[in-house]
This record gives structure tokens, sequence and C-alpha cells, in this order.
């Protein structure tokens, strides 16, 4: 992968940083990460963007450190690297270095959403329910939390199954209920197994 860096690959860059960051038992292989992770983040390696952006969070006593993460972030998210995006989402959700918005939130959320990241559109779900940074939509609340749940998220699955059960926004059905239930419980959600029991 090294030589594969030297001669600009981002790929190869962050598969480099990568290695590096496993072997990280000197302050050494730890620098030599970041560089190969700032060189394919220079070369529109959008997961490196995001590597970098998660050192920096990290290195939460050096005071330009937030500001340096959320900059890796950003271009991690302009690159379509979902998980940047998420990120964005999250510093914006806690006011982490920035001035607190669920509605800049949300436009980040909602970005990785749609790069398949199921956090976010659990989060997205959530935040429709009780009106924060989002419009209250039974419709939206119902994309997001199916959405989660057909990337994995368990508790996505547990409040679709919960729509469907009650009619909330959604046609009530029984069956389509017990299939999400099922699914949450197969995903380890204790509340999705106590709603199939029933």
């Amino acid at each position: 992968f090294e030589k594969a860096c030297s001669l600009d690959s981002g790929d190869g860059c962050y598969a480099f940083g990568l290695m590096l960051n496993e072997e990280m038992s000197t302050n050494q292989s730890s620098q030599k990460a970041k560089k190969a992770f700032e060189k394919a983040c220079s070369l529109k390696n959008g997961k490196a963007c995001t590597s970098l952006g998660l050192i920096y969070a990290q290195e939460r006593e050096v005071k330009s450190s937030n500001q340096e993460a959320l900059k890796f972030f950003e271009k991690a998210c302009s690159l379509n690297d979902g998980l940047g995006c998420y990120e964005l989402g999250s510093i914006y959700a806690k006011g982490l270095g920035v001035e607190q918005s669920h509605k800049q939130a949300a436009k980040y959320h909602e970005k990785a959403c749609s790069l398949n990241i199921g956090e976010s559109c659990f989060t997205l779900g959530f935040w429709s329910e009780i009106g924060l940074g989002v419009k209250k939509s039974d419709q939206e609340i119902a994309k997001y939390y199916e959405k989660a749940c057909s990337l994995g998220k368990s508790g996505g699955c547990t409040f679709i199954g919960l729509m469907y059960a009650s009619g909330r926004g959604l046609e009530q059905s029984d069956m389509k209920a017990a299939t999400y239930f099922e699914k949450a419980c197969s995903l380890d959600s204790g509340d999705g197994c106590y709603a199939f029991g029933l």
C-alpha cells in the first residue's frame, strides 16, 4: 500500500493509513498514518477525510482539533462519505465547536441517510416524531424508520413495527408489525423481542 500511496493512489494511501493506524504502537506510526490519510484525503478519498476527522476529534485537548475535525468531516461529506456526513450531523446536534443547530444537523443526517448510514435514518425518524430540526410527519417518520430497519438498525424495525401495529400514519397491519418486530428481535433488540412475543 505504501508504494500505491507514493504513486498518488487515494485508495492506496487510505489503505496504508489504515494499516499504520492498526499498528499504532508508537507515536511515529500514528503520525505516518495521519500523513497517509491527509494525502488520501487530498486525493479525494472521502473515507480518509472521515478518518482524519475522527483522529482530530479524539485530540480534543488541542483547541484547534474541533475545527480540524469539522474541516475534514465537511470534505468527507462533500465527497459523499456517509460516515463523514453522520459525524457532521452529530457535531451540529451537540454544538461541538459550532453553534448548536438541529436544522443543520438534520441536513447532514439526511445526506448520510441517503448514503445508507442507518443511524442517521433512525435519528431523523426520531427527530420527526418530536419535531426536532425536521417537520413532524407520520409519512416521513415511517420512511426513515423503514430505511433504518433495512440498514440493520433494530430501533428502526421496532418503531416501524409499532407504527404498523397501531395504524399510526400507515394502514394497520398486525402481520407487517410482527415481521418488523421479528427482524428487530433478530437484531438483538429486547423491545423488538418483547413486542414480537405479544
